[in-house]
């Protein structure tokens, strides 16, 4: 499905309902095999996450190209560096860590939610 979520992923997270994802942080990846690595994807995600109580971070890991050739794949199965994967992986990761810890401190000081 172009610009938008695919209807297996709508299917499998409406089946484990809002309350799953109440207060969950979560980092989008996305991928496709043009240019724009399923960014597009990535904004409607965003929102649909949302309206399920997970709290996705800003920043999104996006694969364009991921049937290229080159592949953004290593042969041991990581990242290539220097491509947009490599690039946008980190940073996704860094605030996930971060928004999950902050999280977790909520969640044992009985804040709201929990």
């Amino acid at each position: 499905m172009n610009h938008t979520i695919s209807p297996g992923l709508t299917n499998t997270m409406n089946y484990f309902g809002s309350s799953t994802y109440a207060y969950k942080p979560s980092g989008l990846a996305t991928y496709s095999a043009g240019l724009w690595g399923g960014t597009r994807c990535a904004v409607a995600l965003r929102a649909y996450a949302s309206e399920l109580g997970c709290l996705p971070v800003s920043a999104t890991m996006t694969l364009p190209g991921a049937w290229k050739s080159e592949g953004v794949f290593d042969d041991e199965g990581s990242l290539k560096e220097g491509t947009m994967g490599a690039k946008t992986a980190g940073r996704m990761l860094d605030q996930l860590v971060w928004h999950a810890r902050s999280m977790r401190a909520a969640r044992e000081a009985g804040a709201a939610g929990e």
